[in-house]
């Protein structure tokens, strides 16, 4: 097709780079990756090379292979587990996997309101920095990307994020954009996330949004790319019939949470609230060893590698149920 030699004319100009990779994975350097990029430049060869070649160099210089090694093989109930024992119990409420869509598209599932933005910048151990949050991003960032692309192959097409936040008790907590270093983190690391991990949602759908989520969109919108932008659908009450109905087009009652309307009260990584569990936060800021380190592989992985605990029954298992549509695809390659 017209696109797969677009994509084979990207491969060709970003040779060098992909060749200074340490370990050129499919999920990296194989045709759904790169129609990502085509597509987010709808189509433009030029462009999505250049923003590719820059993402691959940007690879090389962090060492994200080493960073996400072992990670990105993880199932996701696995995945999940590694994720919290590692994030930060203060750190914003999010589901990365929730479940899928019959067509595979990744379910996220986002909290933000329950974010205490404060606590999370001031009550840590000093073995877990800001930046040792943004490795932990990154790394959870790529075992969604991985994932995403092993269920294209599986599917035969490139498969998305669907990415539902559910914005109960915005406003209550200090904004975490009114947090200075928050802000900061965000300010820096942001617009490199949606760049090189560009074309990853098909939908960004935004529930019980109240008024002051316009604050939080119009900062949004300085980060985010206009194509990514055009994705959200947002409305002030879940339970209302549109949102409802396109949830239920999504996935069946079983599947999402019951403060959306569905049966599910189990939410890993989200709820119940980390925060909540004295336990969680004695154990947390007893920490003495840095979990998440430039240059090393995680060291923890092993504890999670045959893991079979509640975190496997949090994940839906619920019937195939009808889903969001999506562009072409490219052939696998």
């Amino acid at each position: 097709t017209a696109e797969l030699a677009q994509i084979e004319e990207i491969r060709s100009i970003c040779s060098k780079e992909i060749a200074a990779l340490k370990e050129p994975t499919q999920d990296v350097t194989g045709d759904v990756r790169l129609c990502r990029f085509l597509r987010f430049h709808s189509g433009k060869v030029e462009p999505a090379a250049k923003l590719y070649g820059e993402f691959l160099s940007w690879r090389v210089k962090e060492d994200i292979e080493t960073l996400r090694k072992g990670v990105v093989d993880l199932e996701p109930q696995q995945f999940m587990a590694w994720l919290d024992s590692v994030r930060s119990p203060w750190g914003p409420p999010v589901c990365p996997y929730l479940g899928e869509t019959e067509e595979g598209h990744l379910i996220l599932y986002a909290m933000p309101g329950f974010f205490k933005a404060g606590d999370f910048v001031e009550k840590r151990p000093s073995c877990h920095t800001q930046d040792t949050d943004v490795l932990v991003i990154r790394a959870a960032i790529e075992w969604i990307m991985n994932w995403l692309d092993k269920r294209s192959y599986e599917k035969r097409k490139v498969l998305y994020t669907i990415k539902v936040a559910n914005m109960t008790n915005l406003g209550k907590e200090k904004l975490p954009i009114f947090v200075p270093e928050v802000r900061k983190t965000i300010k820096e690391n942001a617009p490199g996330i949606f760049q090189f991990y560009c074309e990853q949602d098909i939908l960004i759908l935004v529930v019980n949004a109240p008024f002051i989520f316009r604050v939080v969109l119009a900062f949004a919108s300085t980060i985010m790319s206009k194509r990514q932008w055009n994705r959200i659908t947002y409305f002030s009450d879940a339970k209302a019939d549109e949102p409802q109905a396109i949830m239920r087009s999504l996935a069946p009652a079983s599947m999402w949470p019951t403060a959306l309307g569905g049966t599910r009260t189990n939410i890993p990584c989200g709820f119940p609230l980390a925060y909540e569990n004295a336990k969680r936060l004695s154990e947390w800021m007893a920490r003495t060893e840095v979990t998440v380190k430039r240059g090393s592989p995680v060291a923890n992985l092993a504890d999670f590698a045959n893991l079979a605990d509640f975190q496997a029954a949090a994940v839906s298992t619920a019937e195939p149920s009808p889903a969001a549509s999506t562009e072409p695809s490219p052939a696998a390659s």
